[in-house]
């Protein structure tokens, strides 16, 4: 089953004013289900971010940090290659789900964590 879930993301607008930020949590229960290790893959968007996902917990998680120069365009259906993107698995068996996205310099950009279908 593929479900959307919404962003983590941390944004400011054109003249570095702080806009918004929303982490993400969600928890599956006690049920069989968990967030798949194979099916999906954690991204993180923007210069200077830092994404992190994990358990709700915060016990164990998986994070990326993407850098560049200037705020680079990333176009449909290209590939995340470093340079303002980077990508990790998340660990298996995550029943509850926490995303985290900053900045790790305090720029003042916009900065986005998402997990997503591998194969999208």
């Amino acid at each position: 089953m593929v479900v959307s879930i919404i962003t983590a993301y941390d944004c400011y607008n054109q003249s570095g004013a702080y806009v918004k930020e929303t982490n993400l949590s969600i928890n599956l229960g006690q049920g069989p289900y968990t967030f798949s290790d194979t099916q999906n893959m954690f991204t993180a968007i923007g210069c200077d971010t830092l994404g992190f996902v994990g358990e709700t917990q915060g016990t164990y998680g998986a994070a990326c940090i993407s850098s560049c120069d200037e705020m680079v365009s990333l176009a449909d259906n290209s590939s995340c290659s470093g340079s303002g993107c980077c990508q990790t698995s998340i660990p298996q068996g995550l029943k509850s789900l926490y995303i985290l996205s900053s900045s790790m310099n305090n720029t003042r950009m916009f900065h986005i964590s998402i997990l997503v279908d591998m194969h999208f």
